[in-house]
């Protein structure tokens, strides 16, 4: 990934980050995962989550 496509993920991840939209970051680093290992292991979408706040 390079250019204007990179520039909008970062984009999309500082946005995420300052309005603290754990489900977008979550959901960007899973991507990311994907297209740099090829594959995610089932626990580790779950993991994230577990370690992220909870806005409940």
């Amino acid at each position: 990934m390079c250019g204007p496509q990179l520039e909008e993920h970062q984009r999309r991840a500082m946005a995420a980050v300052v309005a603290q939209d754990f489900d977008t970051l979550l959901g960007l680093m899973e991507a990311h995962h994907v297209r740099t290992h090829g594959h995610v292991s089932t626990e580790t979408p779950r993991n994230n989550r577990l370690g992220a706040p909870s806005h409940e």
